[in-house]
């Protein structure tokens, strides 16, 4: 069986329709960073709030989201009187729990969980970009004497990932 051009243009017409229409939802989309509004160039850290018991943890927090942002230099930290924008935040909580036991039902394992309330503000236009009520991390460290000083890896790992999470929150949108 012979076809002409002519015949099969209707085919054609019908394939090149099919591949654009799949190939739609992909025109729009990029791997550039579109959470941050145009027009903010600096963000400020302020020392976070801390209603919880833990003493020390708001420093180490402020001190690990401002060195994420520095690294990532997507936005210049700077005064809170020369920022576009702020990350602002309280410590609600911070936890413990045991994860692993031992012989003798004793703890070999422990969860440390960093509860915290944070915000993205457009400070210049008084705007909160973005909010999380209750943004919660875990870091886990292991137990062999029961001291306070195990629990510091276990505090180091939850403030890091915090610290990443906001700085994705701000700059990728996650």
């Amino acid at each position: 069986m012979k076809y002409e051009i002519g015949s099969l243009l209707p085919l054609y017409l019908w394939a090149f329709l099919v591949v654009c229409l799949i190939n739609a939802g992909c025109w729009k989309y990029s791997t550039s960073a579109q959470a941050i509004p145009s027009g903010i160039k600096t963000v400020a850290v302020p020392l976070f709030e801390d209603t919880s018991v833990e003493t020390g943890i708001k420093e180490q927090l402020t001190d690990a989201i401002v060195s994420r942002f520095i690294a990532n230099n997507q936005l210049r930290v700077v005064d809170v009187r020369d920022a576009d924008a702020l990350i602002a935040g309280v410590i609600l909580n911070v936890r413990e729990e045991s994860l692993t036991f031992g012989q003798g039902q004793s703890a070999r394992e422990g969860r440390i969980w960093i509860t915290v309330q944070v915000r993205f503000e457009d400070v210049r236009n008084r705007k909160v970009i973005w909010e999380e009520p209750r943004m919660e991390v875990f870091g886990v460290y292991a137990i062999q004497t029961g001291t306070q000083e195990e629990r510091e890896p276990g505090i180091t790992a939850a403030i890091a990932k915090m610290a990443e999470d906001i700085l994705n929150k701000t700059v990728a949108g996650w």
